[in-house]
């Protein structure tokens, strides 16, 4: 098969900081704080914005769906709870990925602890919302490439380009230095470029 080719992000022009511009209604911005104020209703609109993308995420660490499943729904409630605590609301999507990875660490963990998981058995599926242009076997191939990698590396990869992060927004959601994101996504790609290029399909 070709080589997938994991998409970066498209650019943007940053907007001029000298000409603030008020969060759009029903924009992550705009939700942030009536959440911490308690509006439920601006709770349930956060995570349907959300939900998707951390189950992406999930996904391409934990391989299985159900799996996945039970991660993004601990994923929201955490991030429900500790909002309150957030200090800085504009960072309000690398701090809920820095939960989803702490949420998929420890489920690894326990997997690792209560049972032996075939991971390479497991039936892939494809994530929550694909781009258009991806195949589901494209999919299915990515996933099972993600999965052979060390989980810094899949950690560092899904969000750089699944999730379209910076590398500094990776390093702060991952907990480490820049420099340990730029070695886990270079080492990460040069992996899944061999592993889809040796793909027989």
């Amino acid at each position: 098969m070709n080589a997938l080719v994991l998409r970066l992000p498209a650019t943007t022009t940053p907007a001029d900081p000298a000409c603030p511009q008020a969060a759009e209604p029903g924009s992550i911005a705009a939700l942030v704080p009536r959440v911490r104020s308690g509006d439920r209703h601006a709770a349930a609109a956060l995570l349907r914005q959300m939900q998707a993308r951390w189950y992406r995420f999930c996904l391409a660490q934990l391989r299985r769906p159900h799996d996945a499943d039970d991660a993004t729904q601990e994923v929201a409630l955490r991030v429900l709870s500790k909002l309150p605590r957030l200090r800085q609301i504009e960072r309000f999507e690398t701090w809920s990925f820095g939960i989803a990875v702490n949420v998929c660490r420890e489920s690894r963990r326990r997997s690792t602890r209560h049972r032996a998981a075939d991971v390479a058995a497991a039936e892939p599926a494809a994530a929550a919302s694909p781009d258009a242009a991806s195949t589901t076997e494209d999919l299915a191939a990515l996933h099972a490439a993600l999965a052979d990698l060390p989980p810094r590396q899949r950690e560092a990869v899904t969000l750089r380009y699944l999730e379209g992060m910076t590398i500094a927004d990776a390093a702060a959601a991952m907990r480490c230095r820049p420099g340990t994101i730029k070695a886990a996504v270079f080492n990460g790609l040069r992996t899944l470029r061999r592993r889809l290029a040796e793909d027989p399909r």
